[in-house]
């Protein structure tokens, strides 16, 4: 990515998370960024939707690349708990990271506007971690389905307890997650 263009990328996320997708204008995001309008159109030609996929695309790769070295250097149990921690840091310190771009999602799915492609990228990122965890449990010897099972189960506790801790900005749910996941990965 280009210098300018991460600029514009950088400043729409902190833009997005202060006002929301929907409130934030093209104007805002250029006055932010201190670029015209053809320069954004430049590197973004169909506007902030496209703006919007590009941040979530680059928000898959970096969850992807974050977790599979999690997942790859640790038990699963241990990997969820530092997966946790990160999470809730990253609440706690306000970052502008792939957590608060779930409010975004959040937002544009309440009003129908995502198209196909966004769609099929917010479904990777919500399904990342059940599939980390499911190969993880998986490589420890455990069976498919109860793999399967598992990862779905603490998956959806996450994704809950992020969603509300999103909105909220508490991390309480994260940390009641956090101390079940022992019972939910428990082999008996």
């Amino acid at each position: 990515m280009k210098p300018r263009q991460e600029h514009i990328v950088n400043t729409s996320i902190k833009l997005f998370n202060q006002h929301g997708y929907f409130r934030t204008t093209m104007a805002d995001i250029n006055r932010a960024a201190g670029v015209s309008k053809g320069v954004f159109y430049h590197y973004f030609p169909e506007g902030k939707k496209e703006l919007m996929r590009y941040v979530l695309k680059m928000t898959l790769v970096k969850q992807r690349e974050f977790e599979e070295h999690l997942f790859n250097t640790n038990r699963t149990v241990d990997a969820v708990h530092l997966l946790i921690k990160t999470l809730r840091q990253e609440i706690v310190a306000g970052n502008d990271t792939s957590v608060h771009v779930g409010v975004v999602i959040l937002e544009m799915a309440e009003d129908h506007s995502l198209d196909a492609a966004t769609v099929e990228t917010c479904r990777e990122i919500f399904e990342l971690t059940e599939h980390m965890i499911q190969m993880s449990l998986m490589a420890e010897g455990l069976p498919e389905v109860v793999a399967i099972q598992k990862s779905q189960m603490l998956n959806l506790s996450l994704k809950g307890a992020l969603s509300i801790g999103i909105s909220a900005l508490v991390v309480d749910y994260l940390d009641v997650v956090d101390r079940t996941v022992e019972t939910i990965l428990d082999r008996s």
